[in-house]
C-alpha cells in the first residue's frame, strides 16, 4: 500500500511574542496544494477528542446543503437508504425536520456511523443538524481502492479458518472488516460521483 501524502502532519503549537495567543503552522505542500493565501479565512471544529480544519475554499465552492422532511413511516433500511444517497450525492450539511421518533433518531445515529466523516451536530425531538466534517480530498480514490483490496483480502484469508476456530474473535474481526469496507466503498461512491459531476 502507497503511504498517505496529505492525510495529517505533525505540527507543534507555538505562540506569539506576547505568549497571549496561540498559533498553528501549515505545511507548506498543503498552502500551495489548496491555493491558500495570507488573510483566507479557515475553519476550527471540535470534533469528539479532536480539532478538526475545514478548508473549505479547497472545495472550490460552499458548502452543500440537503433538507429532509422526514415521515413516521420512513424508518428502517428506507431511512438508511435515503440518508447514505444523499452523502453519495455530495451533500455537507443535511438538516432533517421531524417530529423524528426514537427508533429514527436510532436508525439515523446507526447510519452516521457508517459513513466517514459524518458527525451529529444537533439533534433536537424535531431537527437533527449533520455535516460531513472531513475533507473528502484526504484520502484519494487510489488510497480507497487501497484500503478496500487489503481489508477484503483479509477476509477472505480469514473467514474459511474463522468457521474452524471455536474462539468467535476472528469471526468478529472478519465481520468488523466487512463493516469497515463498507464506509470505505461509500466514500468511494461520493468521491466517483463528484468526479462525475464535476469532470
Amino acid at each position: 500500500m502507497k503511504p498517505q501524502k496529505w492525510a495529517q502532519e505533525q505540527r507543534v503549537l507555538g505562540t506569539t511574542a506576547g505568549g497571549s495567543t496561540y498559533m498553528l503552522t501549515l505545511p507548506k505542500a498543503w498552502v500551495e496544494r489548496f491555493a491558500l493565501k495570507k488573510g483566507d479565512a479557515l475553519t476550527l471544529s471540535l470534533v469528539g477528542g479532536g480539532v478538526y480544519l475545514g478548508l473549505d475554499k479547497s472545495l472550490g465552492e460552499p458548502s452543500k446543503s440537503t433538507q429532509l422532511r422526514i415521515d413516521p413511516a420512513l424508518v428502517g433500511e428506507a431511512l438508511a437508504r435515503t440518508l447514505i444517497s444523499r452523502y453519495i450525492a455530495g451533500f455537507n450539511v443535511l438538516e432533517i425536520h421531524g417530529p423524528i421518533s426514537a427508533d429514527q433518531r436510532q436508525g439515523i445515529r446507526a447510519t452516521m456511523q457508517r459513513l466517514i466523516g459524518a458527525e451529529i451536530l444537533q439533534e433536537t425531538a424535531e431537527f437533527t443538524l449533520i455535516h460531513i466534517l472531513r475533507d473528502p480530498q484526504v484520502l484519494s480514490v487510489e488510497q480507497l481502492l487501497d484500503y478496500i483490496g487489503d481489508n477484503v483480502r483479509g477476509m477472505l484469508r480469514d473467514a474459511p479458518e474463522s468457521l474452524l476456530d471455536p474462539n468467535r474473535e476472528r469471526a468478529v474481526g472478519v465481520i468488523q472488516r466487512d463493516e469497515r469496507v463498507d464506509r470505505f466503498f461509500l466514500l468511494l461512491s461520493r468521491r466517483l460521483y463528484s468526479a462525475l459531476r464535476n469532470p
